[in-house]
C-alpha cells in the first residue's frame, strides 16, 4: 500500500515536471481555459486505472490463499 502511494506521488511529480515545458499546445489549452478539463480526465483515467489493478490485485490475492488452503486439505 505505501509502494502505491509513493509511486503516485512520483507521477505527480513527474506530470508537473512536463507540463512545466512551455510549447504551443499549452499555451493554446492555457488561453482558453481548456488545461483544467484536461488535466482533470487524464488524472480520472489514471486514478480509475489505479483502482482497477488495486482491485485485481486483492482478488488475486484471496484466490491465492484460496487454491493455498484447498492444497493443504
Amino acid at each position: 500500500m505505501n509502494k502505491l502511494f509513493l509511486i503516485i506521488i512520483i507521477y505527480i511529480i513527474q506530470t508537473t515536471n512536463v507540463m512545466a515545458q512551455n510549447n504551443f499546445m499549452d499555451d493554446t489549452f492555457r488561453s482558453s481555459g481548456k488545461i483544467n478539463v484536461v488535466v482533470a480526465v487524464l488524472s480520472m483515467i489514471f486514478a480509475g486505472i489505479a483502482f482497477f489493478l488495486f482491485r485485481q490485485e486483492r482478488r488475486i490475492s484471496k484466490l491465492e490463499k484460496e487454491l493455498e488452503n484447498q492444497k493443504k486439505s
